[in-house]
């Protein structure tokens, strides 16, 4: 199941989670093979950390063993325009994740070199997630 810019999913094994990214950012999750991805740009928002409530809200309601939870972190390429906002939200996403308490769940951060694009996946029934460079 495809999550498309500004889009935030759920879904449960056997399904799949994907979003392609660019500048945006997606951050992915898996607990007990249920996916949570959100698919957010960093750019333009007054509280940037507000659009990540969604996903941190579901975590924390369902996560009551985090050694059980991943969480993946992708995207974010830097243009050359807006790489001060980018970064901003870079910087933001990790805040946000350790005020939550979940800093020790991810497993994965990976950042898209200059102006390149990535994949994040959630493949709930191997319980496991997965970037890849496009």
């Amino acid at each position: 199941m495809q999550v498309k810019t500004l889009e935030y999913k759920t879904a449960e094994s056997p399904e799949e989670l994907y979003a392609y990214l660019g500048p945006c950012i997606g951050i992915g999750a898996i607990y007990n093979r249920r996916g949570y991805l959100l698919h957010t740009q960093p750019v333009g928002w007054n509280n940037f950390s507000a659009q990540l409530a969604p996903l941190l809200d579901d975590l924390t309601k369902d996560v009551r063993d985090k050694s059980k939870l991943q969480i993946y972190i992708a995207g974010c390429s830097l243009d050359g325009e807006y790489d001060q906002e980018v970064l901003e939200g870079r910087k933001t996403v990790l805040e946000a994740i350790t005020n939550a308490g979940f800093q020790e769940c991810l497993r994965k951060v990976q950042w898209a070199k200059n102006d390149s694009s990535q994949t994040l996946y959630l493949i709930l029934k191997e319980n496991m997630g997965k970037i890849e460079e496009d």
